[in-house]
């Protein structure tokens, strides 16, 4: 049996006489744990070994736990946050490792606590989904061995290439961290059901964006082209002020 002197000097913890019937009636035991802070800040889906976290809207690596309650949840003390990683490591149906996660079918409905992202780049011929014009091109040239033949700027439509992939598709993602991210592709849901991915932008609506400038750019300098051509014969303002 531990004493309370000891616990005290091995957690750090300083007190006076006048302090210790306190101390004694809010100590932690050694060896439990408070399951209620497991429950108000996780939730495990075994059916696809992850630990979710509910206010951050992401699923944690087992290993990161106890590092992402220092970061995103400092109000839990070393002391807690070890021993909460240790109950979720040995938690039943935890993946330990990447490839131990279960992802759900494409066109599932979305699992809820995620946030869902509306800018997917889905694969018409496997269920690889991303985010990034580039990284679907990528995989469809290194798995599917798709060549792009369009060339920089917009293309006319009757000369638009048939594109191995569809966009705007709605996709999740379990993990945030990068060794560990994927998304998976998940039905639409009505606007009142929906829970968004942020405020980001993705690059596809960057890209439409830049096309969209660089078009009304282009316009505005040829209607200053056409402009100043025909200004060239008319009379200047300006020098007959100045004579």
């Amino acid at each position: 049996m531990v004493s309370v002197l000891e616990l005290t000097k091995r957690i750090g913890v300083t007190y006076t006489t006048t302090a210790l019937p306190n101390f004694i009636n809010t100590i932690t035991p050694p060896n439990s744990i408070n399951m209620d802070a497991i429950h108000q800040l996780f939730t495990l889906h075994p059916q696809f070994g992850i630990i979710l976290c509910k206010q951050c809207q992401f699923a944690v690596v087992p290993s990161q736990i106890a590092t992402h309650l220092r970061v995103h949840h400092p109000d839990q003390i070393q002391l807690q946050r070890d021993k909460i990683q240790r109950e979720l490591q040995e938690a039943d149906g935890v993946a330990s490792e990447k490839h131990q996660v279960c992802y759900p079918n494409p066109g599932n409905p979305p699992i809820q606590g995620l946030p869902i992202f509306e800018d997917g780049f889905a694969c018409k011929d496997c269920p690889y989904i991303c985010r990034h014009r580039t990284g679907i091109q990528r995989h469809c040239k290194e798995q599917h061995s798709y060549i792009n033949l369009q060339k920089r700027g917009r293309q006319k439509k009757e000369v638009q290439q048939d594109k191995m992939w569809e966009e705007g598709q709605h996709c999740q993602r379990f993990f945030e961290f990068a060794q560990w991210k994927r998304y998976f592709k998940v039905s639409k849901q009505p606007e009142q059901d929906r829970q968004h991915g942020g405020a980001e932008i993705s690059d596809a609506t960057m890209e439409r964006l830049a096309e969209e400038l660089e078009e009304s750019m282009a316009k505005k300098r040829k209607e200053r082209e056409i402009e100043g051509s025909g200004s060239r014969y008319l009379p200047n303002p300006w020098l007959d002020f100045v004579g």
